[in-house]
């Protein structure tokens, strides 16, 4: 697809001009997924239905594990910031630059999940894309839009 390959273009380019390049990209993209976030739980917040959530743990405590075993995999990236200790200009800061991104992290995917589920019931929800359409649904189409474009940002990142 011509986009596809105007993807890999963009990136070589971008590569070539050297990691400087590179890092301050991801960082703003990482920057910019941040801000997007909140801004989904804050502008998201005002649709909230509470009766969506009940049941609570439809699925009860089987439902509960398996949810937590998926999420297990999402922090296995954390792995990487103590192997990268030894580059360090102080190593101990590492341990608390882990503890602090674990933390934020998390509070970030309580935040989520709580304004999503509020947002849309089980059976609405669209694995998809879910945060986008969770959005449209509830008649935020330039939050959605928001989310679709930050989503495209951000596993740009992974490439990298």
């Amino acid at each position: 697809s011509p986009m596809a390959m105007a993807l890999v273009l963009g990136i070589g380019v971008l590569n070539l001009r050297g990691t400087e390049t590179t890092s301050r990209f991801n960082n703003v993209v990482t920057v910019s997924s941040l801000v997007l976030l909140l801004a989904f739980i804050l502008v998201c917040m005002t649709a909230i239905d509470p009766t969506r959530w009940q049941p609570f743990a439809p699925e009860g405590p089987g439902g509960v594990l398996q949810g937590s075993g998926a999420i297990f995999f999402a922090y296995l990236g954390f792995d990487v910031l103590a192997c990268l200790s030894e580059e360090a200009e102080d190593p101990k800061v590492v341990p608390l630059g882990i503890a602090a991104t674990l933390g934020i992290s998390t509070a970030l995917y309580v935040a989520v999940a709580i304004v999503l589920t509020g947002l849309v019931t089980r059976d609405e929800l669209d694995l998809a894309a879910p945060l986008a359409a969770a959005a449209r649904t509830r008649g935020l189409g330039i939050m959605a839009f928001a989310v679709s474009a930050a989503a495209v940002g951000s596993t740009l990142t992974t490439v990298f």
